[in-house]
């Protein structure tokens, strides 16, 4: 029989330690918490952060790209990657996109558009990447602004008149609004958008028979012309544009085609097959029939390559 000195009525039970937390200490321990992540985000490098921010925007890609027929556990990297080299190739100006297959010449156009503007020939059209509205310029110096799906004129710029005293010609007043000569080129500049780089914009170059180009801002807050640019010697036979702010142009017998930087007011001349003591020494010089007479066509490839073509052929 157990002796009654160990016999107790009570069960006695170990305490434990922290076992049940009172709120004030959760609290505690909630703010250390935020007061840590605090301090790591005062810590973040500027390397780090690109870093946390680069793999948000994958994340953000990757959900993009899975949503619809996609599912997020199935999409590759390989295919992220290609849609991160496509917007870098974009935003450069650098993209090829190769059309020709898709363009099919044996049908026939459903509708035909006519318009009735210019008094005499028209010597060039122009349309908006949208396909929303076309220019055009005539031999009577005017431009004229349409849009495409009705038909209807909606802004005409028309040929200036110079002050001039007695039978000369004046010389070109940066001042005037519109050509003093007749409109030969267009180029309608496409500019950027999203992802930082510029696609739609309402700017326009044109080149005339006064040898110079002239700027138009053609948005509908504006509508109107901004500067003149000056440099070819001889008529601007062409021009082009692509998404930067700048153009080319070629002027015919002065033998030149002139890249143009808008922003900076700036123009890179580049003369073609003209003779040079220097070439005919270093590199035996040109044959008589590669000797341009005339510069008359340019095309962009991209933002820094452009090709011309003389009447050597």
């Amino acid at each position: 029989m157990p002796d009654a000195f160990f016999v107790s009525n009570k069960t006695r039970k170990r305490k434990r330690s922290g076992s049940v937390p009172d709120a004030s200490g959760k609290s505690k321990k909630q703010s250390d918490g935020e007061e840590r992540s605090a301090s790591e985000d005062e810590s973040e490098t500027p390397a780090e952060k690109k870093l946390r921010l680069a793999k948000l925007y994958l994340e953000s890609v990757k959900e993009g790209l899975a949503e619809g027929e996609f599912d997020a556990a199935d999409v590759d990297m390989e295919l992220i990657s290609a849609h991160l080299k496509q917007n870098v190739l974009e935003y450069s100006g650098k993209i090829h996109l190769f059309v020709a297959d898709s363009v099919h010449l044996s049908q026939q156009p459903q509708e035909v558009l006519r318009t009735r503007g210019h008094r005499l020939s028209v010597t060039s059209a122009v349309a908006s990447e949208s396909g929303e509205f076309m220019y055009t310029a005539g031999k009577e110096g005017s431009i004229i602004k349409w849009v495409l799906k009705n038909g209807a004129k909606q802004k005409t710029i028309f040929k200036v008149r110079p002050d001039v005293k007695g039978k000369g010609k004046a010389v070109p007043d940066a001042s005037l609004p519109g050509h003093t000569d007749e409109v030969l080129a267009l180029a309608f500049q496409q500019r950027w958008e999203c992802l930082t780089f510029r696609k739609d914009s309402h700017q326009l170059y044109s080149g005339s028979f006064d040898s110079t180009l002239k700027v138009y801002d053609l948005s509908p807050d504006v509508m109107g012309y901004v500067e003149t640019l000056f440099g070819h010697q001889d008529v601007v036979l062409l021009l082009d544009a692509l998404r930067g702010e700048t153009c080319v142009s070629v002027g015919g017998r002065d033998k030149t085609a002139r890249f143009w930087e808008i922003v900076k007011e700036t123009q890179l001349v580049f003369r073609g097959g003209v003779r040079s003591r220097i070439r005919d020494v270093h590199e035996g010089g040109l044959r008589g029939e590669d000797v341009e007479g005339s510069l008359e066509c340019v095309a962009m490839v991209d933002e820094t390559t452009f090709l011309t073509r003389g009447d050597s052929g």
